[in-house]
């Protein structure tokens, strides 16, 4: 059963991964793109193009954060009718768990998502929380918040995602677990 589950998360972590750093690289390469261009498209020499880079990963950086959300959104489709393992998750009607919705829509998604969403900020504090206490007893109180970055957060988020996969499975209602 673990196997099913890491296969699936790790699917739909490999597909959070690139949509969220694919739509992040091309809205900030728009922004650096716009930036250049309305300052009047000078000659690159090493100062444009540091100037560029810093533009650039500013914006990722900024983006991500607002990016981040909507991909854990559209990606949580990902998670349902998909057979590994001989299993599959699927996404039921109604509470009966009688019959399954077998084209998922955005729209089926909204509740399923917000109990998702929950799990993984659930978890994440957690996660963080267990790492604050930790580096606390290990570096004493001066460095305590220094481990703390975005990239952390993400571990976080994947590690309180795998973790949400099996909670989700038992205590929504309206996701199932079927053989296929």
């Amino acid at each position: 059963m673990w196997r099913f589950y890491f296969s699936l998360w790790f699917a739909w972590f490999l597909y959070l991964l690139l949509l969220t750093l694919g739509t992040t690289f091309l809205l900030a390469s728009l922004v650096t793109l716009y930036t250049y261009v309305s300052k009047g498209s000078v000659v690159l020499d090493a100062v444009v193009i540091n100037a560029l880079y810093a533009v650039f990963i500013f914006w990722f950086l900024l983006l991500l954060n607002f990016v981040l959300p909507i991909a854990l959104f559209v990606s949580v489709k990902r998670l349902f009718n998909r057979c590994l393992n001989g299993f599959s998750l699927k996404l039921y009607v109604c509470t009966k768990q009688e019959e399954y919705i077998e084209p998922i829509g955005f729209g089926d998604l909204v509740k399923v998502w917000r109990k998702w969403l929950l799990l993984i900020v659930w978890g994440s504090g957690a996660f963080t929380l267990l790492s604050f206490v930790v580096n606390f007893f290990l570096s004493g109180f001066t460095a305590s918040f220094t481990f703390f970055s975005v990239y952390y957060l993400y571990g976080c988020i994947a590690l309180s995602s795998f973790f949400a996969i099996p909670f989700l499975v038992r205590y929504c209602t309206l996701v199932g677990l079927r053989k296929c």
